[in-house]
């Protein structure tokens, strides 16, 4: 994501052009641009990141503040992208093995409450993938 206007995002047309910008990155997760630069078809070696940052909404302010690009998960960043504070310069998508879990002890039987989360968090990120899988955006047309 970057804090480029919509339209100025366009003159970053292919990975390798994102090596131009700064590289911000989260903390725990400093390999996430060579992973996608890797996924994306990019030799390495690939550079460290300019700089990095704790929590992810730190990491986001970065950004709009014009301190470089950085990757992030899509769902942490909507509104941003339909207020138009920020863009996506280069939109490839890519999952990691990294994810999130829904757990309960197995000794208790899950409370129905911990049922309609599930049913919701499911349907969430099945409408979430399906977004992405269209290529849809809520950022504002350009």
């Amino acid at each position: 994501m970057s804090n480029e206007h919509p339209q100025d995002a366009l003159v970053l047309h292919r990975p390798q052009d994102l090596l131009r910008r700064p590289l911000l990155a989260h903390t725990n997760y400093p390999d996430n641009w060579a992973r996608w630069f890797e996924k994306m078809g990019c030799d390495g070696p690939y550079p460290a990141p300019a700089a990095d940052f704790e929590l992810v909404g730190m990491l986001v302010q970065a950004v709009i503040a014009g301190m470089g690009i950085a990757v992030v998960q899509r769902c942490l960043i909507e509104d941003d992208l339909a207020a138009g504070r920020i863009a996506i310069p280069v939109h490839r998508p890519f999952q990691i093995e990294r994810g999130y879990f829904l757990c309960q002890p197995a000794s208790r039987p899950a409370s129905h409450a911990l049922q309609d989360f599930r049913t919701w968090l499911l349907a969430q990120a099945l409408a979430d993938q399906q977004r992405t899988a269209l290529g849809l955006s809520v950022a504002p047309a350009a």
